[in-house]
């Protein structure tokens, strides 16, 4: 299951999984955040608001032209994607984790229905993964960069965002940590630009 061709073929099953179903697999955050990034090209504003999750917005939304499925679509490959910088990182560790990874990734049930469902928590699970990887490789401006995206995929970025600047304090990256608000930062000046108020 390690191996790209296993990981792309179960990638493949759940979006046709998905893409076989004509209902809803959640009629409530899953539909809204489809909306948002269905309709952000008619109603740019959309880009910017912070309860649809502004990143995911903008990755989603050319698959979200393509209807529900789409975004489903979107959050397959994002899992995809997941399972395999995990599996990357954990061979450098070794042993029979890279191996139990991917299906553990794409095959638990409630990131699996999220996935399917259109919800943002894989995207932000992926932003997770990289950030950790980064850090395990001895990249701290680009781990703190990446950390500062979570902020726009999910709300648990409030712990988030302190467990990595604890970490960078942990292994004299202090002075690197700032570059974790760098996300905030950009997406403030958007919103003055757009709304004339950070």
């Amino acid at each position: 299951s390690a191996r790209p061709g296993a990981r792309a073929a179960l990638s493949i099953v759940i979006l046709l999984l998905r893409a076989s179903g004509e209902g809803l697999l959640e009629k409530g955050d899953g539909v809204n955040h489809y909306l948002i990034s269905k309709w952000a090209w008619a109603h740019p504003m959309l880009f910017l608001d912070l309860w649809g999750k502004p990143l995911f917005t903008l990755l989603a939304s050319p698959f979200a032209q393509l209807g529900h499925v789409g975004v489903a679509g979107f959050n397959t490959i994002v899992a995809a994607t997941t399972a395999w910088i995990g599996v990357r990182a954990l061979r450098s560790v070794g042993g029979a984790s890279q191996f139990v990874f991917p299906l553990l990734v794409l095959l638990a049930p409630e990131y699996l229905l999220m996935s399917m469902a259109g919800m943002t928590e894989p995207l932000f699970g992926l932003l997770t993964v990289i950030t950790v990887v980064l850090l395990m490789t001895d990249r701290p401006i680009a781990a703190a960069v990446v950390a500062s995206l979570t902020p726009f995929s999910r709300p648990e970025y409030v712990v988030f965002l302190q467990m990595i600047a604890g970490w960078l304090g942990r292994q004299g990256h202090l002075q690197r940590s700032p570059r974790g608000l760098l996300g905030l930062g950009a997406y403030a000046a958007i919103v003055t630009i757009a709304h004339g108020d950070p």
